[in-house]
């Protein structure tokens, strides 16, 4: 409780915080606090696909932004954003 009091200015029973109503809350600083916190885990990508499935585009946006030669190296078709089944998973299923 000295603790809560210490950092909420009070006696530690009350809560000062306010919540932030929920069309105040940016998507986009969302995504980049997450970008930043699970830098190289991996992460990124799920990000990605999960982002273009609300906001159609987005992924391709994103890729051309960041990499311009990504379209010299081939197509950005829908079935690329899934990543390949093994041959020997399917032969297994």
């Amino acid at each position: 409780n000295e603790l809560r009091a210490r950092a909420r200015r009070g006696t530690g029973s009350q809560s000062l915080a306010q919540p932030a109503p929920l069309a105040a809350v940016d998507r986009d600083a969302i995504y980049m606090e997450r970008n930043w916190e699970l830098s190289h885990e991996g992460k990124r990508w799920w990000d990605l696909l999960r982002r273009d499935a609300l906001e159609p585009g987005y992924l391709v946006a994103q890729l051309d932004a960041h990499d311009p030669e990504t379209r010299a190296r081939g197509n950005l078709d829908d079935f690329r954003k899934r990543w390949p089944i093994p041959q020997n998973e399917i032969q297994l299923n």
